[in-house]
């Protein structure tokens, strides 16, 4: 179960670094996502997914037959999903060089086909399984996207919310600004044209009001840095959001790729045999005696 669980979370990890608002962004689909210019691309194509119902749903039917397979080659199910993925990415970008492939589905039909080899029971009982955690992945993921789609406009209100009010303050504080300024400037003709016996007190007074002007400009410098802080929060929400529509727009345009998950399957039954031989030819074995019972009793 160990190496099942690496597997799977190793898949998770990859998507939680690469995603902005549930959607790994065009320009990392590119550069991470299976190129035939690109021999890195090979493995790391199999750790991107373009959002959250593709890769909970690769994940929940990888779980199942990874889990089976395990229990039966240990460490070889690496081999398997790492094996599939390379050579069927391989194969894929060969064949469809202009197409950018990502998702682990070749590597989890490697797993698929290997233990179709090595356990046709096993292999029933984790299709079921496979196919009814699928089915259940799209509520699962739509879920999540409503729930993080209400949480983003929420947020967004609240800060256009903040941000009108911080402008209505630095407006007000402007107009409070403007007034002290007023009265200074009044304050210094009047003590121009005062008796010397006043102008002490008109000096008190002007250098009490430049005080109240001097903490007003820094209310002023501290509402304008928060109202800043709030504009950067607003600009990085309206790009989540734009990353948002796309992802979904794109993950709603992506095709299955059918040739990746037969070569998948292919190269999947190829390594098992390779590596596990005398288990294969014994499953084959059971396999065709149970068609000959099959037949008899037909």
């Amino acid at each position: 179960m160990k190496y099942t669980i690496l597997l799977s979370a190793s898949i998770v990890l990859a998507y939680y670094f690469l995603q902005e608002a549930l959607f790994v962004p065009y320009p990392l689909i590119l550069r991470y996502g299976l190129r035939i210019s690109n021999p890195l691309s090979y493995l790391t194509y199999a750790f991107v997914h373009v959002g959250v119902h593709h890769l909970i749903s690769n994940v929940l039917a990888l779980l199942p037959l990874a889990y089976f397979l395990e229990k039966r080659v240990a460490h070889d199910v690496l081999g398997v999903f790492f094996v599939s993925s390379v050579l069927g990415g391989l194969i894929f970008a060969i064949l469809s060089p202009k197409t950018i492939l990502v998702g682990c589905s070749a590597g989890v039909f490697g797993v698929f086909g290997a233990l179709f080899l090595v356990d046709p029971r096993k292999f029933l009982v984790a299709l079921v399984l496979s196919t009814l955690l699928i089915a259940l992945s799209p509520h699962v993921s739509n879920y999540i996207e409503r729930r993080f789609a209400e949480e983003l406009v929420r947020e967004k209100m609240e800060k256009m919310r903040t941000l009108q009010e911080k402008t209505a303050q630095i407006s007000a504080v402007k107009e409070q600004v403007s007034k002290i300024s007023s009265d200074i400037n009044k304050l210094t003709q009047e003590m121009e044209r005062a008796p010397p016996e006043k102008k002490e007190r008109i000096r008190t007074e002007i250098e009490r009001k430049k005080g109240l002007l001097e903490v007003q400009r820094r209310k002023i410098e501290e509402l304008e840095k928060y109202k800043e802080m709030v504009e950067e929060e607003l600009q990085r929400i309206r790009r989540m959001e734009s990353i948002y529509s796309s992802g979904k727009s794109l993950e709603a345009r992506a095709a299955i790729s059918f040739l990746s998950h037969a070569v998948g399957i292919f190269f999947g039954m190829v390594y098992m045999y390779v590596r596990r031989r005398d288990m294969v030819e014994k499953s084959l074995e059971q396999m065709m005696l149970w068609f000959r019972l099959g037949e008899r009793s037909a």
